[in-house]
């Protein structure tokens, strides 16, 4: 399938959202769309496969074309919806799996229902089949399996084989790798090259990401300055963290264990795992999808419970706050962001003053006073982040806890978010657990490194010597580019 855009834009109200943009995605090829959060990329996306969002008010068009067919949408004419049998031609891969994912249908089931051409009877020994295809083990398994059974990038290839499904012709994939840690992701970008010339698919794929840009596209775009670019492979520069206090430990942990138990067997997922944390001191976390690092943080800030070890805190009282990847999930959507924080505030320090503190930390964190009144669905990822980080901040924590807090930004934010975490840490002698699969992120702003694997920490070092030396092949497998 061919897309040809012209002048192609969205607005709302007077604002575009989309700028007016010309492109054409070429048959057969992978089209890298490259755009920081907030250019409209999901808007292009989303307005390709025939939705327009609601109050959103289109101009300029696109024309498709596949097979001898060709249609044409002329936004600036009246308005003619996508016709069925085009739309059914395109198929969309989003960055949280999960969440496109019906999580009260088996995975199995969800797949054989976009078999719509294949007899009733056959469609489970056919999605056995598209399981293979997307190389899922223990195919029977993951057939009768819940999404939330599932790592996320075994629910990512899940999505993949209902596409393949669907028989579809194009693939728009918005930031589908981004939350999925290197080796599946790496895993992930080589199925989706070997699909594409065996289902002879177009593809228009959307990240931040230039590293993943580089290695699977044919071309890349740049959304935001609306040019094309060379594919180029970036240097990652080593950090250089503050000075944090070696005297004062805020979490000692020792031979921490926790098995899971479903039916038949038992899941190990942590194994005997001890740590210090001082305070300013950064500590990265780097592993696989289920090498144990949700777990970890989950009975640190007291949402399970180990089956062996200690969790001792020299200071006193545990103060944890936790940082999610998705700040909107950890958002009240219907509070404004500075009712939200003085919540926290008049909870956690009920003599403090909840307006002058909350609006002091909105103020810490770059969040300018006309957003103190909007709600979370009015500002971008990276100022939810600050928003999320401001109401882990009023409880007034001695240790954070910040499970893939950039995965969903663009490089610019993330960025300005882990300035932001070093200097939290530093100022406020703040120890900090910094979970993440990026190891551009681990090595810009952490003091030392662990590597986990099933569970075990297989490798701990000061950050700069792990990545200039790391010592076990696993390490060396995880902190390879793409």
């Amino acid at each position: 399938m061919q897309i040809i855009l012209k002048e192609l834009a969205i607005r709302f109200s007077q604002d575009f959202a989309l700028h007016p943009v010309s492109l054409t995605i070429r048959e057969g090829e992978i089209l890298g769309l490259l755009a920081p959060s907030g250019t409209g990329k999901s808007l292009l996306g989303n307005c390709i496969a025939g939705f327009i969002p609601e109050g959103g008010i289109p101009s300029g068009k696109i024309s498709y074309s596949f097979d001898n067919q060709e249609f044409e949408i002329d936004f600036d004419q009246k308005y003619r919806p996508l016709p069925s049998s085009i739309q059914q031609q395109i198929a969309l891969i989003f960055q949280n799996p999960q969440t496109a994912l019906n999580p009260t249908m088996r995975c199995g089931w969800q797949i054989a229902e976009a078999l719509v051409n294949t007899p009733k009877n056959k469609r489970k020994d056919q999605t056995i089949q598209l399981l293979e295809r997307v190389k899922l083990a223990d195919t029977e398994r993951i057939f009768q399996a819940y999404p939330h059974q599932l790592s996320g990038g075994q629910q990512q290839r899940i999505i993949i084989a209902i596409a393949l499904a669907k028989q579809a012709r194009l693939l728009i994939a918005d930031e589908p790798t981004t939350a999925l840690d290197p080796i599946v992701q790496r895993e992930i970008l080589q199925l989706i090259r070997e699909i594409k010339d065996e289902a002879h698919l177009t593809i228009l794929w959307a990240t931040h990401d230039r590293q993943v840009m580089n290695a699977l596209a044919d071309r890349i775009f740049d959304l935001s300055q609306h040019r094309f670019l060379d594919k180029t492979r970036q240097h990652v520069p080593a950090g250089n963290p503050y000075s944090f206090d070696e005297e004062k430990i805020v979490l000692s942990i020792r031979h921490l264990s926790k098995t899971f138990r479903q039916k038949n067997h038992a899941i190990q997922a942590l194994q005997d795992v001890s740590l210090d944390l001082h305070a300013g001191e950064i500590i990265g976390i780097i592993g696989q999808s289920g090498s144990g690092k949700s777990t970890f943080a989950k009975i640190l800030s007291k949402q399970e419970a180990p089956d062996e070890g200690q969790i001792i805190f020299p200071q006193g009282a545990p103060r944890i706050q936790m940082i999610f990847q998705n700040p909107a999930t950890s958002l009240n959507p219907t509070i404004p962001v500075l009712q939200s924080v003085k919540e926290v505030i008049r909870y956690n320090q009920p003599d403090a003053n909840s307006t002058e503190k909350a609006t002091e930390l909105l103020a810490l964190l770059e969040i300018d006073e006309p957003l103190f009144y909007r709600f979370p669905s009015e500002l971008s990822g990276g100022q939810q982040q600050r928003i999320a980080i401001a109401k882990a901040l009023a409880a007034n924590p001695l240790i954070l806890i910040l499970d893939e807090p950039t995965a969903a930004l663009d490089t610019v934010t993330t960025q300005k978010v882990n300035a932001l975490v070093q200097s939290i840490a530093h100022s406020q002698k703040i120890g900090i657990l910094y979970i993440s699969h990026d190891f551009q992120n681990i090595r810009s702003i952490t003091h030392q490194t662990i590597i986990l694997k099933e569970g075990q920490i297989i490798e701990k070092e000061a950050t700069a010597t792990l990545f200039a030396h790391p010592k076990h092949d696993y390490t060396k497998r995880l902190i390879a580019p793409v």
